[in-house]
């Protein structure tokens, strides 16, 4: 589930703004008056909300005890993809926090597994698949989560760096010396 999630969360730059609107063969101003109704009606009806932002109520929510349901992490990822997609800006980072931490829920709720743990593991190992990289994330749990987790969390995110086939929601992110060497 995890690699759909990054391999969509990925892939919203082949829709890219330019082509996205070629496509509909509207004017830039009507593009985003329509747009903006639509995401707003679609972003209303689905809970009042809960998916819009950058997803730090449902960062909240999975740390708190509070409610997560079982579809909110790929209703945020289609929405945040839709919306940067379309051309609007706004977080990219946060939103694979909460995309991540909402699905470590769904896991741990499923495999029985300490649903606070499982739910970090989410919000580090996303961020680092989906951005390619490996250090960040690991000091990043470290920082928020506690470095008593921090052999876990080189694991997690070695596993998920491995996975990620070397691709980036950073199109022009530079390749290190080892990727150089492997390709």
């Amino acid at each position: 589930m995890e690699l759909l999630e990054i391999y969509l969360f990925i892939y919203k730059f082949f829709l890219k703004k330019i082509c996205f609107r070629k496509k509909l063969k509207i004017h830039i101003i009507e593009f985003f008056y329509y747009w903006n109704f639509f995401l707003s009606i679609i972003l209303l009806l689905l809970h009042e909300g809960r998916y819009t932002g950058l997803g730090t109520n449902l960062i909240e929510n999975s740390f708190s005890g509070k409610q997560i349901f079982g579809y909110d992490w790929i209703l945020k990822l289609l929405l945040t993809t839709l919306t940067l997609a379309a051309g609007f800006q706004g977080g990219e980072v946060t939103p694979l926090f909460s995309i991540g931490a909402s699905l470590g829920v769904v896991i741990a709720i499923f495999f029985g597994l300490p649903i606070e743990f499982v739910a970090a593991a989410g919000y580090i190992s996303v961020f680092g698949s989906a951005t390619n990289t490996l250090l960040a994330p690991i000091f990043i749990g470290g920082e928020v989560f506690g470095f008593n987790n921090l052999p876990f969390f080189v694991i997690i995110v070695i596993f998920a760096y491995l996975v990620n086939r070397k691709m980036s929601t950073y199109g022009l992110q530079k390749k290190t010396i080892l990727e150089k060497l492997s390709s």
